[in-house]
């Protein structure tokens, strides 16, 4: 299957939480960055045209979308069909070599994107 294709060494990823100082709210940065990245990844006009999408027709900024995840998770779903798990994979992998600390391993058969980045944000 396609997905489990481009999930790759993203299956096999585990959860484990380095005993360093507080690093609360280093989520949001990394998110954005990765989000941007596969954006980018479509084309300069494909990716302002879904900024705008989502915040003209879903309310939701790119500085929102970090504390709006499920509702942006959706707006992909709604835009893009089966075609967002892609998009979803896209940002995972990108969120993976930028907060190379945070190690995830899902207690569900299916990888689920909201869970990944919800467990990244307390992981930070």
């Amino acid at each position: 299957m396609m997905i489990e294709e481009s999930l790759g060494e993203m299956s096999e990823i585990r959860f484990v939480k380095k005993k360093s100082g507080s690093r609360k709210g280093n989520f949001e940065k990394p998110l954005i960055i990765a989000v941007d990245t596969v954006f980018s990844s479509l084309g300069d006009s494909c990716k302002q045209a879904l900024y705008f999408h989502l915040k003209d027709c879903y309310n939701i900024s790119k500085q929102e979308i970090p504390h709006r995840i499920g509702d942006f998770a959706d707006a992909l779903e709604e835009i893009f069909g089966p075609g967002a798990k892609l998009i979803e994979i896209g940002i995972m992998k990108a969120l993976y070599t930028k907060v190379q600390d945070f190690k995830y391993s899902s207690k569900q058969e299916d990888l689920s994107f909201t869970n990944y980045v919800e467990t990244l944000c307390r992981f930070s």
